[in-house]
């Protein structure tokens, strides 16, 4: 799948024309400075998006997530390919990808438990991925089974919505996904609009 397809489908399906994919293949894990290589093409991209408030060392510091003053940013990769989510909309945003043969039955009985069962088990891992990595700069979590994902429904051939949330007495917090599968990949985009405090 071409990434402007992907992104296409993301857009679409989340009213956010805001929303930016870029993928690549030199972003993989298999790649020895593809952690650095991902943080230098999102600060392009802001750069030319407009964003020359975000420091430098916001993006490039690889000890902690990337953070712009203009877009929420989500980055994931796999061994085969790398790459970051931008977004306007949301308080927070969450982005993954996974080669679907990576993930196995025995992790997911691991992290499914009395989850409501998902379309296929690679969509559960990175809808708990994506789900985690947007939830977790607003509320307080120390592992992604702790996010529940229900809801689970086809919205097309190759892509199924969720719903996200964490609720504890102190806090709560709900989020909306989408997992696309292409041949091996899968993909997740969470976003949470606001965080919810008891």
């Amino acid at each position: 799948m071409m990434t402007s397809d992907l992104q296409t489908q993301f857009q679409t399906y989340f009213k956010d024309p805001s929303l930016l994919l870029h993928l690549n293949t030199s972003w993989s894990s298999q790649n020895e400075t593809y952690r650095a290589d991902l943080r230098a093409a999102v600060l392009l991209d802001l750069r030319q998006l407009g964003d020359h408030e975000t420091l430098e060392s916001d993006i490039l510091n690889l000890d902690s997530p990337p953070k712009s003053l203009s877009y929420k940013i989500s980055i994931s990769h796999c061994p085969s390919l790398g790459g970051f989510a931008l977004s306007k909309k949301y308080a927070s945003i969450g982005w993954d990808i996974e080669n679907s043969s990576r993930v196995s039955k025995a992790i997911i009985t691991r992290i499914a438990k009395d989850a409501e069962p998902p379309p296929f088990g690679a969509a559960l891992w990175v809808a708990q991925e994506s789900s985690f990595k947007a939830m977790s700069p607003l509320v307080d979590l120390s592992h992604f089974t702790q996010i529940r994902i229900e809801d689970w429904a086809a919205v097309a051939q190759n892509a199924h919505r969720f719903s996200a949330k964490y609720v504890t007495n102190s806090e709560q917090c709900f989020g909306e996904g989408l997992v696309v599968s292409s041949q091996d990949l899968v993909y997740a985009f969470t976003g949470i609009a606001m965080p919810f405090s008891s």
